[in-house]
């Protein structure tokens, strides 16, 4: 109920009291009066918190006696001692790491193992219920050619509304990526490489890769701000990317590239949404009055580069449209 005040995490190093980690409530005037709730970590083990919302909820992880990092996260209430509570990762176990949170707390990004995942970490969007309950966790979609890390996904921020997070997807080297999962339906879910966008609108610069994108902001004007580094040949250098919603209109340039002829064939190549739940239909009409189209081929969004093939365009003019489900 404070408006003149912010939550802040942090963690101490001390080979004589273990690795205490901190969350407290800062109120008054400039620089103003910390609270801090502190929560003993044994000496051996280590814990850090990575983001923490403006209801005093900080998430991030814990490691057990194995070495293992674990979903943690610390509840500010002002008795000196936090809350604090393990939460499960996509594979029902609370191995995994919490990197960002929304600013009701209720909302979590960060990486687990899931089922069949053969030992890797794979982003994951949460809803928390409460301390220590989870009411849905879903996997953030990735690329078809996410490979070469035992941590395929991270996502490092979010929007304060948990709609929008940023981070990085390893396709054989770190790319940095912004992910949309402001629809309902997780089918819907979509992955932007940043470095291809940057490239495709001309903006890219003197980087060859942006490698990750460690937050995002929503200015006054709308419109998202992403900061992160990126590499300029040798040279790590950081970046900071601002975007115009709504997500769909950077990953659909209103281009599109058509080649073949009637003989061989058109094919139409443009650039779709990564995302398996969404399907593109290539249709023609030979009359533009007819609400009869008929559906050439369809194939599901895979980002940049999604062809849409007609073998057979026939001996008389044809309208064709792309038609997204």
């Amino acid at each position: 109920t404070d408006t003149d005040a912010f939550y802040a995490t942090l963690r101490h190093h001390s080979s004589n009291s273990g690795n205490p980690i901190y969350v407290g409530k800062a109120t008054g005037a400039w620089p103003m009066t910390p609270s801090w709730d502190v929560k003993g970590i044994p000496s051996g083990i280590t814990a850090a918190m990575n983001g923490v919302s403006a209801t005093g909820r900080a998430v991030g992880y814990r490691n057990d006696a194995t070495g293992a990092r674990n979903n943690y996260a610390l509840e500010w209430n002002g008795t000196g001692t936090p809350g604090n509570w393990f939460f499960n990762g996509m594979d029902g176990s609370t191995k995994g790491e919490a990197f960002c949170i929304s600013a009701d707390g209720a909302i979590v990004f960060g990486r687990s193992l899931k089922p069949g995942g053969g030992g890797t970490n794979f982003g994951y969007r949460a809803v928390l219920d409460g301390p220590g309950s989870v009411q849905s966790i879903r996997e953030l979609p990735g690329f078809p050619d996410s490979t070469g890390s035992t941590n395929l996904v991270v996502p490092y921020g979010c929007t304060l509304d948990g709609k929008f997070a940023a981070g990085m997807n390893y396709r054989s080297a770190e790319r940095a990526v912004l992910w949309d999962v402001s629809d309902p339906n997780p089918a819907r879910w979509t992955v932007l490489d940043l470095t291809d966008f940057a490239a495709a609108n001309g903006v890219l610069g003197t980087f060859t890769r942006l490698s990750r994108a460690y937050s995002i902001a929503t200015n006054g004007a709308g419109n998202f701000v992403i900061a992160g580094i990126g590499a300029d040949g040798a040279n790590t250098r950081a970046f900071v990317m601002t975007l115009t919603p709504p997500l769909a209109s950077w990953a659909h340039p209103p281009t599109m590239t058509i080649t073949g002829s009637p003989a061989d064939g058109f094919t139409f190549r443009f650039t779709s949404l990564n995302n398996a739940g969404i399907r593109y239909y290539l249709e023609s009409t030979t009359n533009l009055l007819s609400a009869n189209w008929l559906t050439i081929t369809s194939a599901t969004g895979i980002g940049p580069g999604l062809q849409l093939h007609d073998p057979a365009p026939g001996g008389v003019q044809k309208y064709y449209r792309v038609r997204v489900q």
